[in-house]
């Protein structure tokens, strides 16, 4: 991914009123192309953008200028898994290959996306990226086809589900997308 920025890799998903504006109304999370005109994301973020009159892939349009949004055409959610697949035409949206074998525990990785990044009032969108390292590989209960799922260091907060995940050194793809977070608990005796 040398010599791409990030913004060129991953894109908002945007639930949007209708009319001759089309005003944002919510960033619903993260997606990034895997293909021409084809994207991929948490299929959380596309049932949540599909409330929204317009559900749409947006993407920087002229430097200084507002973001413009691609209507997404067609989606499939695979809801057991919590993944889905979507049709917008976006310019520049180069797909991000898969990266080879599994990511092990301690590898360091990084997901870059759009959490908290739609500031309504300045009418501008945030690009923010988190870095840490894989804890465990488990089964995710919370889903019917108990995937197996990485769990990572960092928090991963509302608009970052879709985003891709990858190793910091030594792969240069995918290794997983975002998909939700877990509350963790923990307890320590002092004794």
């Amino acid at each position: 991914m040398t010599g791409i920025v990030a913004a060129d890799l991953v894109f908002p998903v945007f639930g949007a009123s209708g009319g001759p504006t089309g005003d944002l109304e919510e960033i619903c999370g993260t997606a990034f192309s895997i293909g021409a005109d084809v994207f991929m994301t948490a299929g959380h973020v596309l049932k949540s953008a599909f409330t929204h009159q317009v559900a749409a892939i947006g993407y920087p349009g002229i430097p200084g200028k507002t973001w413009r949004g691609s209507s997404i055409d067609e989606q499939e959610v695979f809801a057991d898994l919590d993944i889905g697949i979507c049709k917008a035409q976006v310019p520049h949206s180069p797909p991000i290959p898969w990266g080879q074998g599994p990511i092990l525990l301690s590898e360091e990785v990084q997901s870059v996306g759009y959490p908290h990044g739609l500031d309504l009032t300045l009418r501008t969108v945030v690009l923010r990226a988190f870095q840490g390292h894989i804890v465990s590989e488990r089964k995710f209960g919370k889903l019917p086809q108990l995937p197996w799922v990485y769990e990572l260091s960092f928090q991963c907060p509302r608009g970052i589900s879709g985003a891709p995940i990858w190793k910091t050194e030594g792969q240069s793809g995918v290794g997983g997308v975002i998909i939700g977070s877990d509350i963790l608990e923990m307890e320590g005796y002092s004794e």
